[in-house]
């Protein structure tokens, strides 16, 4: 509530540029991106949970109440401290470069089989790059001079980016994932929305819960990610309609009365 952009509305999708998360996002073609969801909105709501926590602790330990000013622009800052930390250290900004790492490689997402399917591949260790020569059946190459170690591999990562991808183009994802995983070699795929929905982490641990919508039927519906131990998991109820709780939370919950909630209704307050 201080600052000379106090008055100022805060949308997540715009915060991200604003806190120079955009300036490091991109393919390395000098165009910023955007990262393609409103980040910051969950991200200040995270720290909003720490706050809370904080301020009933405080209350317990030392009594009375807390004031909360929640900044999203901040709270969007805060979470690029690689960024910060790097600038700290006296080395040059980040620039975009697609999936690759300031240091590693190689470190990139490669083309496989399938319509837009894409598998990550991450070394950042000898043992790694040695296991992915092997997993590709060449383990001469880890030897050769130019990708001898992670500076050589650094200083020519597009000729190695090529030889990976080539290496991937045209085999199955999974397939590759636990080929190279056998030998070390972090590696996963990139998945698609719809294919959450049927991997068997997520349903093991029952994430989504088939509920009934009053307005468009059965829909699946996330879970929180984390399990109870002695109460019920999953997502409780579906998606709320506008109002739908209303009267529980005014009356159940802040006690107000049966008939100053009609009042409220008739004159047009509540909805």
């Amino acid at each position: 509530q201080t600052g000379p952009c106090r008055n100022y509305t805060a949308y997540g999708p715009a915060l991200v540029p604003v806190a120079g998360i955009s300036y490091a996002t991109g393919y390395g073609d000098g165009k910023a991106q955007e990262v393609g969801i409103a980040y910051g909105d969950p991200n200040a709501g995270v720290h909003m949970a720490y706050i809370l926590l904080a301020s009933l602790l405080a209350r317990d330990r030392f009594g009375g109440g807390q004031v909360i000013d929640l900044s999203l622009w901040e709270a969007m800052t805060a979470a690029g401290f690689e960024g910060w930390i790097n600038h700290a250290l006296g080395n040059p900004a980040y620039q975009a470069d697609g999936n690759h790492d300031p240091v590693s490689a190689p470190y990139n997402v490669y083309r496989v089989a399938g319509d837009d399917h894409w598998l990550s591949i991450c070394v950042e260790n000898e043992a790694q790059w040695q296991g992915l020569c092997r997993a590709m059946g060449n383990p001469a190459l880890a030897h050769e001079g130019r990708f001898r170690n992670a500076a050589n591999r650094k200083a020519n990562e597009e000729t190695l980016d090529a030889i990976v991808g080539a290496w991937c183009a045209g085999k199955e994802r999974w397939e590759l994932t636990r080929l190279l995983q056998s030998h070390g070699v972090p590696a996963y795929p990139s998945l698609q929305n719809q294919e959450l929905v049927a991997d068997p982490q997520l349903l093991s641990r029952d994430f989504f819960s088939r509920l009934n919508h009053a307005e468009v039927g059965v829909r699946l519906h996330q879970g929180p990610p984390w399990r109870y131990t002695n109460r019920p998991n999953g997502a409780r109820s579906p998606a709320p309609l506008i109002g739908a709780d209303t009267d529980r939370v005014l009356g159940e919950l802040l006690g107000l009365a049966g008939g100053d909630l009609a009042r409220l209704h008739q004159v047009g307050v509540l909805e």
